[in-house]
């Protein structure tokens, strides 16, 4: 048994394909974020389709921001394997993840001439 199934056990598997319990926890918690958002945007008169497009792009950037700040804490591994640690499965910084996606964020809703404050909190920012 690797360590990864020690802490991420294999809840099942297709062929090769192995599903573990935390990226299918991850994965229903985007889809059920996009659904409640897409139902706040409808609420608050802006595009529901909206709350695709910006979980699209947390995922995208979150992981990539959560790799990235994990790499920068751990340079001295990353610079003896940078291959190695660059493209494991393992090694995310949630906080990483969380300052990207949500700088990402305000900027596309900015070039989209949509109140960052107005998709995020209640109706007091409107």
């Amino acid at each position: 048994m690797t360590s990864r199934e020690v802490y991420d056990p294999i809840l099942f598997e297709i062929g090769s394909l192995k599903i573990y319990s935390y990226g299918l926890m991850l994965g229903i918690a985007f889809l059920l974020g996009s659904f409640v958002l897409s139902r706040e945007l409808k609420r608050k008169g802006l595009n529901p389709a909206l709350g695709g497009t910006i979980t699209t792009l947390a995922i995208i950037f979150g992981i990539a921001g959560a790799k990235l700040l994990f790499l920068l804490e751990n340079w001295s591994d990353f610079t003896r394997d940078p291959v190695g640690m660059a493209f494991s499965g393992g090694g995310l910084t949630w906080y990483g993840g969380f300052i990207l996606a949500m700088t990402v964020l305000y900027f596309y809703l900015r070039a989209k001439k949509i109140p960052f404050l107005k998709v995020w909190t209640g109706s007091a920012w409107r």
